[in-house]
């Protein structure tokens, strides 16, 4: 038999005597192989693994100073009884043991079995948990959306490059499948945002045509032509939505196919009627201040 120092023997002793009270024992680190292991007699028939949730499994994995080394992480699962490893368990304070009597797994198992169970009543609660507290939810979601803000586009953009004729096929078999849908959500969007669209168009003409443009706005120019038709001089009623003869629109004097800037010095209120019946053959004054 292996002759063993005063320290280990001590910690052999300590260790049968943790066995013989069905209690885990860790030896100190310099003495064992490893975190977590146990000795036990050299006599396979002396050995007492532990048991439940406080217990190791009775394989012996290794030797040390000629003594059986026992796996003292190994715990049963109280639901499955089933020998599984420390890792499998959940952290819990209030044990002993410090961790939680039933597996991982089974864990699981029970709140997936509660959730289909008791699927109204939780569903319930959270609709009354929501109305309860939208602000915080908003709050929330707002703080995470906007911490995230950077990592979200380098995602977006690192996905664009690497899947770029996957996208490209997926928004052409999608264009192409829902064509009637897209055009009345465009449709629906210009009735909406008429005044932002005419805008947009004007501008994008005039850069196509090297037009010079400056920045402006609809309602600037009707208050500034005190809603008075450039065209005809009559009043512009404000209540006529487009396309009304008479509904109000923005009229380029020099025309932008005339080479007429989409400035506020070149741009007038008038007419629908009258706009489209002046067409590009000019009418009304450039104004010396837009």
């Amino acid at each position: 038999m292996t002759t063993l120092t005063n320290e280990q023997q001590t910690a052999v002793d300590q260790a049968v005597a943790a066995i013989g009270r069905n209690e885990k024992f860790l030896l100190d680190e310099g003495v064992a192989m490893a975190d977590k292991m146990v000795c036990c007699a050299v006599q396979p028939n002396s050995i007492k693994p532990f048991r439940g949730n406080s217990g190791a499994s009775p394989d012996c994995t290794a030797t040390l100073f000629g003594f059986f080394v026992v796996r003292a992480w190994d715990m049963i699962c109280n639901d499955c009884g089933i020998d599984k490893p420390e890792t499998e368990f959940c952290v819990c304070k209030r044990n002993k043991s410090g961790k939680h009597g039933t597996c991982k797994k089974c864990m699981k198992l029970q709140r997936d079995t509660y959730r289909a169970t008791n699927a109204d009543k939780l569903k319930e609660y959270h609709r009354a948990y929501q109305l309860a507290n939208v602000k915080e939810i908003k709050a929330k979601q707002r703080a995470c959306y906007l911490a995230d803000a950077e990592k979200r586009k380098a995602r977006q953009r690192a996905y664009s490059v690497t899947h770029a004729e996957k996208i490209k096929k997926y928004y052409k078999v999608y264009r192409l499948a829902n064509a009637k849908k897209i055009k009345n959500r465009q449709r629906a969007y210009v009735h909406r945002n008429l005044e932002k669209y005419l805008a947009g168009n004007r501008k994008r003409k005039a850069l196509k045509l090297n037009n010079h443009h400056e920045p402006y706005t609809d309602t600037y120019i009707f208050k500034r032509d005190g809603w008075v038709c450039g065209v005809c001089g009559q009043k512009i009623n404000k209540q006529l939505k487009w396309p009304h003869p008479r509904s109000k629109t923005i009229d380029h004097i020099i025309a932008l196919s005339k080479g007429g800037a989409d400035a506020p010095a070149n741009l007038q209120a008038a007419h629908l009627r009258c706009n489209m019946r002046k067409s590009a053959n000019g009418g009304g004054q450039l104004r010396l201040m837009g």
